[in-house]
């Protein structure tokens, strides 16, 4: 019988794995590019983000960057964050932290987030974005470990002040984000609902 269904299940391999990057955005990364381009009008001050200002550089701020990678010459500071006391030196420094889809490669996310709770400012906002739903990274497989659901980021984010939670995805974005579909390739409008028990994207905004 034919399926009426837009995503069929056709191979035990994606369509594309490369999480449909070499086709348009990956379905993670687009929930992401969306929730920070809602809330770049508001950012401000210092902010420090991993790895590349791939957000910062579009808001009205100053920004740091920050690598374990020492490779890395346009970081600010090389540190691995998971580390106990990484935040020593840099303390009460930021307005805001930019942490996308970074905790899952870091050995200690608890440690982490702790570490970067103190590089806050009093009043500052750290912005954490992670998968609940992934295939391994491929570039990075060995140090790969970790999927959030809103319910363990909560627990990881237990000791800001203030905490809005935002979750993204269902079974048609998972389906077609596991597939490798961008979503230049699928019904915009479905990715748009979601679905509580079956989220991509975990989303934390907390205020120290």
């Amino acid at each position: 019988r034919e399926s009426r269904h837009m995503i069929r299940l056709t191979s035990v391999q994606p369509l594309n794995d490369n999480y449909g990057g070499d086709e348009g955005t990956p379905i993670a990364r687009f929930y992401i590019n969306r929730y920070m381009q809602e809330i770049s009008p508001v950012i401000s001050g210092l902010v420090l983000e991993f790895g590349r200002p791939t957000y910062a550089q579009h808001c009205n701020c100053a920004y740091e960057i920050i690598d374990i990678d020492v490779g890395n010459q346009g970081a600010h500071i090389h540190v691995d964050i998971s580390q106990e006391r990484a935040f020593v030196g840099y303390e009460d420094r930021y307005d805001y932290i930019f942490c996308t889809a970074v905790l899952q490669l870091v050995s200690d996310p608890q440690r982490a987030v702790r570490n970067l709770h103190s590089m806050l400012k009093p009043g500052g906002h750290l912005i954490l974005a992670e998968k609940a739903i992934s295939r391994l990274d491929p570039l990075v497989s060995e140090t790969d470990r970790w999927r959030f659901t809103q319910h363990g980021v909560k627990i990881l984010m237990k000791d800001f002040a203030e905490l809005r939670m935002s979750a993204f995805g269902n079974v048609y974005a998972a389906g077609a984000y596991l597939n490798g579909i961008p979503p230049e390739q699928v019904d915009l409008n479905k990715l748009d609902y979601v679905d509580p028990l079956h989220t991509i994207i975990t989303i934390a905004n907390g205020k120290k």
